[in-house]
Formats: structure tokens, C-alpha cells, sequence
């Protein structure tokens, strides 16, 4: 019973939090070709380690991929199957054997063979990581590899190992048959206790989330097992296409989410809680290849396929869906917009509506058939005819002949030709919308209506057709659910009233002799209708299909910017390129706000939202507050359409370069949840370094390098960084993607610390731990050197004095020596002084001499008084020695 009841509590939390999937575009995709990098496309097996690094098991051996650069770790042969263990460690199986990937001593990453020992251990085809074990399998072979020892378990039978499968803390193997084989102690046996099927299993596979497994069987049979109970997964709609398809893998990417990899099919995402399938992803919507090698899924719920062009990310998650690449559309994209739960498109030819297309193949099969064949009856004068004496005693006979020859017609058979449908791929393709066939860029509805506005006059359309309410070219329209009215501009600059009330739609005649270019309409708090020309705002107030009262307000707009306008609250807002006026209601004028001015780009989202672009950020102005969620319009540099869904939460964009997106800003959250930044490695000339407590560096090497990694999947984060160096500076660097690898050509010796800061799209700020490191003088600006050298000056000046005793004969070799150590002396304190200040020029120069000068003339006197009979001008002296230094 509490079984069940953890069972249900899941399945009810599931459906709460997963919406409806018809018409959700496809999934975002990105490509990688790790081709270009010099590799081949040819991919057995990808994972992804804690930090986010993917790993891809390739015929060259092993690449690693952190969303920005690859890296190739050579092995001894093609790696066929990775695996991390739960504290990060990445093991390799491939022809040579199995082993792990390390860093050597100068922390390079390496391969490290486990498996040299055992001679049988090559052609490893899948290895898996459990607790502390590491196993592996070949043809004949089950390898459990722990603490340094290798234990080998030899196939009872003939039938060679494929695969490894793990369920709660068991092992199983999996033969080329298709059946289970379990590791009990040091022998493989039958298995026991297993909640599934032992035999024609094809994959098993565990949530990350909750302890439910998915397992996938060879007859392209789909089951859940939880709390060790198999649940059977059927689906009512599109199954054909599944078992068609040949599933070979599946992941979870939550628990309400699972792709399963096909041979033939490309990837299919489905619902096991609610038992949908989803989205397929295939050839006809981005994806390169139908064919899967591989497939895995990353700790941003995105699945990693590889395929025969490299390798794709499908993130089903990202709050971007890409509504333009379905075939049919046609022109360029204007508007777009959701009604009851159909996608219509306006461009520049029409208006189009996205449908779900079933395309079948067609099967002949020949059945046999049993067909039951009355016999003819005989006519009753035959049967007096053939009558006789004896006839009485033929009779059971002939009723046994008879019954004979109907059980011989019963059991005839014949062959049946049937032809079948076969479901062979779903995909979505435009179709138009009947009648309209120019510019279509307006889309208007109070609820339960939609209407249209294009070049060929307004419409409302009602099942994906058509019906014309009215034949001129419409500049722009405006639903009035309060009044019933469509209010609508023409090119010709009139205005036209509809009443909608009714069944149909019907023309009121409110602006016979009116004239002017009216381009947008709103609506405030009052009823009073609001029409934005490009000099002047006007407001009309409606009684009974009656203006009742108008008003009229000039607007500067020298360079004659569209105007849009809103109420808000008891404010009305006019905005254009120059800003946002509101209307001073004592003054009875618009007034420009002085902190808007210049505004970039600017859009009006609904009739209750107005967004646009100021120093590179954007705003809303209007009913809903402004939320984190406009940072990810950033993204794009080109936009042309914006249209907001507030109920929804969705944002439909266009963008410059006739890309139509829909933005869900529920799932923004999710998508900006960043990978972790930290410090890759450190290069200092040739060589290279982890993090470490203490770090020192030569400053003869003090090229340092260090390179930062924070993993971007998606496309959307636009991940920046920025440094401080403390010891060097005291201000932060400007943001900037290129900063995640930070040169310092040259630093001075000293203490340092190291603080690293990433940004994405959203603001999300991470910051690593501060990285501290010393840079080390070289020997000759060490303290034990200074020693050595005034320990080496007063050796000379010791010797000196001693020669000069021994008689006149040595006095030239005595003043040499101290020449000398006055020569040497000079060169270590301008060695000193330089090394202080640094920057040099004529007037630093000039006060280290004279400090040089002053210095040096104890030791002058020194000299003078015990060694030299004549003096010696120092200050000559040293002007004297710079000058041959120079020369």
C-alpha cells in the first residue's frame, strides 16, 4: 500500500507539472562536427562528468568538449564505451583494454591502462561504474575491476556478451540473444527477482530523478518498473512509427521526459508518466541522420546524439521553439500567433496555419483465408429417381457422404489480398489560409473571435479559412471587447467602425469624413478609445454607436516615428523613437519623460504591453512589471516582431533573419541554471598546472595562462567573464567572453590572488574561489644573493687591505681589487634601484645617481683614506661609469 501510494503521489505531481505539447515546434537544436576539429564522425558512446564536460568515445580515441573548445586524449586504440564513477572519475573501454583517464605528473590528461595485466581483456565493448567496481565485458568475458585487482568471469556458453545493465545495486549481463544473465558473487546465473522480462531485452535505464527504470525490449515493447513492479507503457497515438523505427537506447531527462534513440527513426521523446509520445525528432525536423550511434543526456535535461554528420544537443527544454522550419511557409515572416490551440503565421504572401501531417507507406500482404462453400442441393427428382428397395439402408451413408462434403467445403482455403497503411514518419507542414494571398502582418482577437488584417482588407478566420469583412488594404486594427467594435485604419487614411456583436459583422459609419494616418489604436480604463496619428493623438468617447465627445492632443514627432500608445493604471503613455511622453492631466498636454529618450528599437507586444530597447536593455511599459525574463531578448540583434501571450506566458519574436520563435518564459528559470566555473588548468610556458593551495611560479616563466571553464550547451547563455588580480590592480575587467582564458605576459615577483566572475544572458553571476599564487624573483633579486654579493664585497675590500700591508710592489693589484669592489658595489645598489622604480627616465636616472653618489662616499673615503694616496672624485666617478655602461 505505500508503494502505491509513492506511485500515485509521483504520477499526480507529473501531470500537474507538464503542459500540453501539440503544435510546440520543434526542439531547439545545435550541431557540433567535431570533423572540423580533425576528428571523424564515427562516435560509439558519450558522457558527461560532474563538472559538465562531455566525453565522446571516438574511432581516434577519446574527446572531450566543454561547449567552446575540444580536446583530444589519445589511447592505445578506438574506445568503444565510457563510464563516471560517483566520485568523477572518467574509465575507458576499447580494443586494447580498459582504463582510466588521470592527470600525469606535469597534470596533463592522460590515458592510464587498468588492465595490462589480464591478456584477455581486449575488444572491451561496454564498461560501467558501480560504487567502487568497475565492470567490463567483452565477447567472452566479465571483467570486475576493484582496488588494483582484476577478477575474470568466463560465459558459460557460446553466446557472446553485449551489454551491462544495473539495477539497484545488481549486475546484469546481457547476451547476443537478448537475455539477462545476473552476477552472483564470482559466477554468472539465471536471474532471480527481476521485476521484467529476462529475455529480448534491449536497454534498461535509470532516472536520475526517483528510482524508476525504463526498459525497452526487442520487440519494441516500452515498460516502466517502479517500486519493483512492471508497468506496461502503451500509447493511443502514433505507436506505429516507434515500432517501426527499431529502438536501440533510452535515457531519462526527468522523469516525465525520455528520449529513446532508434535505428531508423532519429529520436523519439515521450511521456512514460502520462504515456505520450511527444516529439519526434528526425531528419524532417533539423536533425542530420536518422540513424543513432549513441545517446546521452546532460544535467540541463538535454539529450546528446551522436549520428553520422557528428554530433546534435536537442534540448526540449530550452525556452526557445523554432516555428520556421517547417515546409510550406512561404515569403517573409510578418506575425504570428496562437488560437485555440492552432498556429497561425502572417508574411509577406498570405497567412499560413501549421498542421499535423501522418505520411503512410502502403503494404501488401497476402492472408490466408478459410471460406465456408453451402453445397448445391440435389433436386428431389434425382433422389426419387436413385430410389430404391434398399434405399432405406443407404441413407446413413448418404448422410455421412453428405456432411462429408460440407465439412470438405468448410475447411477450404483461399488467399486474401490486403493492403495495409503504414505509418512511415509525423511531421508538421504550412498550409494557407484560403483568401488571403498578400502582406499579412495583423493578427487581433477578443477571445473567441480572430481576425486579420492584410493588404487584401480584414478578415476573421474560423477553421483555417478566410471570410472577408472588408476590401481595403488595412494599415492597422483594434478589438474593443468592451464596446463590441473593431476599430480599423486604412491606407488611404480613413477609419472604419465594425460591430461584431451579432453573428456576423457589420459596418456603423462613425468616421465618414475623416482623414488622417492613423497606424495605432488602444483602448483605456474609461472606454474611451485612443487613435495615434503621426502629429497628433485624438480620443473619442462612444454612446449608443454615437460619439458623444473627442479630444485632440499634437505629439512632437519631427521625423515622423510610429507612435504607439497605452494606459496604464490612470496614466496614458505615447511612445516613440524619442521616448515615452505620459499626459499631464493639469496641463492637458503630453510631456516627454527626459530618462527615456532614444529609444533603439520598440514594439507593441498586445494592446496591454508595449516593449522596447534602451542602452541596450529591454523594458516594458505597460500592465504586466517588467520581469528578468526580456534579458534573453538580448540574444538577438535583429528583431522585427514581437507579440506576448500574458495568459500564457509566451512570446512569439521574428527575427531579421525570417526566424520565428516562441519564447515560453516559464521555462527561462530552468534553462539559465548554469553549469559550475572553475579553473581547467595553468600554463606556465611549457608547462602545466592544476589548482593547488600554494602555487608559485618562477618569474622567468611568469607567462601564466590560466583558463576557466563553465560549460554552455545550450546556444542562449552568451557566458561573459571578467577578473581582478589583487596584488597587480584593484578594479574588476570589463565583461567579455574571452576572459576565460586570462594572459598575464609578464607579472613582477610578489603575492597575487585571482578572482574570476562569469555572467550569462539572464544576469546570473558565478564566481570561483580566489586563486592565490606567489611569483617568484630570480636568484639574483633573492635575499640569500644579496648576501653572497656584500659578503663577496667585503671579501674584496679584506683582501685589498691585506695586499696593500704586504708592501709598495702590490700596491697597484690593492687598488685594482677595490676599483673593483667599488665598480661592484655601484652595479648592485643601481641593480636595486631599478628594480624598485621600475619605469625609467632622465629625471628617475639622474636621483638614482645622486643617491648612488651619496651612498657611496663612506666607502669612498674609505678607500681614499686606507688604499689611494690621491682622491678620487666620486661623483665624476659614477658619471664616468654610466658612461662607459651607455657606450
Amino acid at each position: 500500500m505505500k508503494n502505491m501510494h509513492l506511485w500515485l503521489s509521483l504520477v499526480l505531481s507529473l501531470i500537474v507539472s507538464i503542459t500540453c505539447f501539440s503544435q510546440e515546434g520543434n526542439y531547439f537544436l545545435r550541431h557540433y562536427v567535431s570533423k572540423d576539429k580533425g576528428y571523424d564522425n564515427i562516435h560509439f558512446d558519450i558522457v558527461q562528468d560532474q563538472n559538465g564536460i562531455i566525453s565522446i568515445a571516438n574511432r581516434s580515441g577519446l574527446l572531450r568538449f566543454d561547449g567552446k573548445s575540444w580536446e583530444h586524449i589519445k589511447t592505445p586504440s578506438v574506445v568503444f564505451s565510457l563510464s563516471v564513477s560517483e566520485n568523477n572519475n572518467l574509465f575507458i573501454g576499447g580494443a586494447s583494454g580498459f582504463g582510466q583517464l588521470i592527470r600525469n605528473q606535469k597534470f596533463n590528461l592522460e590515458y592510464k591502462s587498468l588492465s595490462d595485466k589480464e591478456k584477455s581483456a581486449t575488444n572491451i565493448t561496454k564498461v560501467l561504474s558501480l560504487r567502487d567496481s568497475l565492470f567490463a565485458i567483452n565477447d567472452n568475458h566479465l571483467y570486475v575491476y576493484t582496488q588494483g585487482e582484476i577478477k575474470t568471469i568466463i560465459s558459460n556458453s557460446s553466446d557472446a556478451f553485449v551489454d551491462l545493465f544495473a539495477y539497484k545495486k545488481k549486475i546484469f549481463v546481457k547476451n547476443i540473444r537478448n537475455e539477462l544473465q545476473e552476477l552472483k558473487g564470482d559466477h554468472l546465473k539465471e536471474v532471480s527477482n527481476f521485476p521484467g522480462p529476462t529475455k529480448n531485452v534491449r536497454f534498461l535505464s535509470k532516472s536520475r530523478q526517483s528510482p524508476l527504470y525504463l526498459l525497452g525490449t526487442t520487440d519494441q515493447k516500452l515498460m516502466l518498473i517502479w517500486q519493483h513492479k512492471l508497468i506496461p507503457i502503451t500509447f493511443d497515438a502514433d505507436n506505429e512509427y516507434l515500432e517501426q523505427s527499431d529502438i536501440q537506447e533510452g535515457h531519462f531527462l526527468s522523469d516525465s521526459l525520455v528520449a529513446i534513440s532508434t535505428l531508423k527513426g532519429g529520436v523519439i521523446f515521450i511521456n512514460p508518466i502520462k504515456k505520450k509520445i511527444l516529439q519526434i525528432v528526425n531528419y524532417q525536423s533539423g536533425l542530420p541522420d536518422n540513424q543513432i550511434f549513441a545517446i546521452t543526456t546532460d544535467q540541463q535535461m538535454g539529450a546528446w546524439v551522436a549520428h553520422s554528420q557528428g554530433l546534435s544537443r536537442i534540448a526540449p527544454h530550452s525556452p526557445f521553439k523554432n516555428f520556421s522550419d517547417y515546409p510550406g511557409l512561404k515569403g517573409n515572416i510578418l506575425s504570428a500567433t496562437k488560437h485555440e490551440n492552432q498556429l497561425y503565421v502572417g508574411t509577406s504572401t498570405g497567412v499560413y496555419y501549421l498542421d499535423k501531417i501522418k505520411n503512410f507507406d502502403r503494404n501488401v500482404n497476402y492472408v490466408k483465408k478459410k471460406i465456408a462453400i453451402t453445397p448445391t442441393p440435389i433436386p428431389e427428382e434425382k433422389k426419387k429417381k436413385h430410389k430404391g428397395f434398399f434405399s432405406f439402408l443407404k441413407k446413413k451413408n448418404n448422410e455421412n457422404e453428405e456432411a462429408s462434403t460440407i465439412q470438405k467445403a468448410k475447411t477450404q482455403i483461399q488467399y486474401e489480398r490486403r493492403v495495409e497503411k503504414v505509418l512511415r514518419s509525423i511531421t508538421y507542414e504550412y498550409k494557407p489560409v484560403s483568401n488571403i494571398k498578400s502582406k499579412a502582418a495583423l493578427f487581433g482577437s477578443d477571445g473567441s473571435r480572430l481576425f486579420c488584417g492584410s493588404l487584401d482588407g480584414l478578415f476573421e478566420i474560423k477553421n483555417n479559412k478566410a471570410i472577408k469583412i472588408y476590401d481595403e488594404p488595412i494599415r492597422f486594427f483594434y478589438i474593443s471587447p468592451k464596446h463590441k467594435k473593431l476599430f480599423v485604419s486604412t491606407y488611404d487614411h480613413s477609419l472604419k467602425v465594425f460591430d461584431y456583436s451579432k453573428k456576423g459583422v457589420s459596418d456603423i459609419r462613425l468616421f465618414e469624413d475623416f482623414r488622417d494616418n492613423v497606424h495605432y489604436i488602444f483602448e483605456d480604463a474609461e472606454g474611451l478609445i485612443w487613435f495615434c496619428s503621426m502629429e497628433n493623438i485624438y480620443w473619442i468617447k462612444l454612446q449608443n454607436e454615437e460619439i458623444i465627445e473627442t479630444k485632440e492632443y499634437p505629439i512632437s514627432n519631427p521625423y515622423y516615428d510610429e507612435i504607439y500608445g497605452i494606459a496604464h493604471n490612470d496614466t496614458i503613455f505615447v511612445l516613440n523613437q524619442q521616448g515615452i511622453f505620459t499626459l499631464d492631466k493639469k496641463e492637458d498636454r503630453f510631456t516627454l519623460q527626459a530618462k527615456t529618450n532614444n529609444i533603439a528599437e520598440y514594439f507593441h507586444a498586445s494592446d496591454k504591453n508595449i516593449w522596447y530597447r534602451v542602452n541596450q536593455q529591454w523594458h516594458k511599459l505597460g500592465e504586466q512589471k517588467e520581469g528578468s525574463d526580456l534579458t534573453i531578448l538580448n540574444l538577438f540583434n535583429n528583431i522585427q516582431y514581437i507579440s506576448a501571450n500574458e495568459s500564457d506566458r509566451e512570446i512569439w519574436l521574428v527575427t531579421g533573419r525570417n526566424e520565428l520563435y516562441l519564447i515560453s518564459s516559464n521555462k527561462i528559470n530552468e534553462e539559465s541554471e548554469n553549469y559550475r566555473l572553475f579553473l581547467k588548468d595553468i600554463k606556465a610556458g611549457e608547462e602545466m598546472y592544476g589548482p593547488a593551495p600554494q602555487l608559485k611560479f618562477n618569474q622567468q616563466n611568469s607567462k601564466l595562462i590560466f583558463e576557466f571553464v563553465q560549460p554552455d550547451y545550450s546556444g542562449i547563455m552568451d557566458i561573459q567573464y571578467r577578473y581582478k588580480l589583487d596584488g597587480l590592480n584593484k578594479e574588476w575587467s570589463e565583461w567579455s567572453t574571452s576572459y576565460n582564458k586570462i594572459d598575464f605576459p609578464y607579472l613582477p615577483d610578489g603575492e597575487y590572488t585571482l578572482h574570476v566572475r562569469s555572467k550569462n544572458a539572464f544576469g546570473t553571476i558565478n564566481e570561483t574561489e580566489p586563486i592565490e599564487f606567489k611569483i617568484i624573483p630570480p636568484y639574483w633579486k633573492r635575499p640569500w644573493f644579496y648576501v653572497f654579493e656584500v659578503v663577496g664585497l667585503a671579501f674584496l675590500l679584506f683582501i685589498s687591505i691585506n695586499i696593500k700591508k704586504l708592501g709598495s710592489k702590490y700596491r697597484v693589484v690593492s687598488q685594482l681589487i677595490a676599483v673593483l669592489a667599488l665598480i661592484i658595489i655601484i652595479e648592485f645598489i643601481q641593480t636595486v634601484a631599478e628594480s624598485e622604480f621600475m619605469l625609467s627616465s632622465p629625471v628617475i636616472d639622474f636621483i638614482i645617481q645622486v643617491i648612488i653618489a651619496i651612498i657611496i662616499l663612506p666607502i669612498e673615503g674609505f678607500l681614499r683614506r686606507y688604499i689611494f694616496k690621491e682622491e678620487i672624485d666620486v661623483i665624476d666617478f659614477v658619471k664616468w661609469k654610466n658612461k662607459k655602461a651607455k657606450t
